[in-house]
């Protein structure tokens, strides 16, 4: 699979998994947690991946260096977001609205990908390179995962 669909099919994923951690309720503290546990898993490994794989693939070209850079930043307010998250009782009102910018910050960052990304993406980079990247992206996903189940 090309660079480009794995991405947007984490994407999707990551959209459905912030949905039901927004939807979640201060009673529902087990709840609650596991699956924003689930989202910081998912969030991180894919950062991580993405500016390993796709970000360093693009980073120096001119048309999409711009858009690297603000990709990296905004990877990095998620880190901060959700290292406030795990340190905060996941049973107030507070910790449900900040579920709720984090769900608005992901999405904007994932739809600004797709609009504006992907397409620069695909003019840079042939079938061949895009399933090239593929490939290195799912290894190292695969990698992530498996080194921070390890590491739980």
């Amino acid at each position: 699979m090309n660079l480009l669909d794995q991405i947007k099919r984490d994407h999707d994923n990551l959209r459905q998994m912030l949905e039901k951690l927004e939807a979640t309720t201060e009673r529902a503290i087990k709840t609650r947690r596991t699956q924003f546990e689930r989202v910081r898993q998912e969030l991180t490994v894919h950062a991580h991946v993405e500016e390993a794989v796709l970000y360093e693939a693009i980073r120096d070209r001119p048309e999409t260096r711009d858009m690297t850079l603000e990709g990296f930043e905004e990877h990095h307010v998620i880190t901060v977001m959700l290292a406030e998250m795990g340190r905060m009782p996941v049973d107030t009102e507070e910790w449900g609205a900040k579920a709720g910018v984090l769900r608005e910050f992901v999405e904007h960052h994932l739809e600004e990908e797709e609009r504006d990304l992907f397409p620069q993406v695909r003019k840079l980079f042939d079938a061949g390179t895009l399933n090239e990247l593929g490939e290195r992206f799912a290894e190292a996903r695969r990698n992530e995962l498996h080194d921070l189940r390890k590491a739980a």
